[in-house]
């Protein structure tokens, strides 16, 4: 249960921090509510737990909790990045840090459009990222 509690990425339903939780407070308490048919799991002084996030009707769900630093879009905030034609499509890619040379970038825009393009792509993405940083 706490494998995939902990992947809930609405934090708000995880319980209250202020105060301090021992080893016993997590022990899970289940029990059977015959009216829903349901299984209810409690803890942390008889605090409902749920895996699932609450959603209001018409709500999306939110996305994962940890999000994958394999997705462009995580380098080039605010934006969204879905396919290689949206990086072909911007004005300003990131540079990914700089050098303490001057003001020298640690990538140029061809390598930040050729990096970010090949994050887009699922399968082929480590061969392609093992060739570009062996070059």
């Amino acid at each position: 249960f706490y494998l995939k509690f902990f992947l809930n990425p609405q934090l708000e339903r995880f319980p209250s921090g202020g105060t301090q939780w021992t080893q016993r407070d997590a022990e899970l308490q289940w029990s059977w509510d015959g009216d829903y048919k349901r299984f209810r799991v409690q803890a942390f002084e008889g605090s409902p737990m749920s895996c699932r996030p609450r959603l209001r009707r018409g709500e999306m769900p939110p996305t994962h909790r940890f999000t994958s630093l394999a997705a462009p879009s995580e380098y080039v905030r605010p934006y969204f990045v879905e396919s290689e034609d949206d990086v072909l499509h911007m004005w300003d890619l990131p540079d990914f840090g700089s050098l303490d040379v001057g003001n020298a970038k640690a990538l140029g825009q061809h390598d930040s459009e050729l990096l970010l393009s090949y994050l887009t792509t699922p399968y082929l993405r480590i061969p392609l990222l093992a060739t570009f940083f062996s070059q």
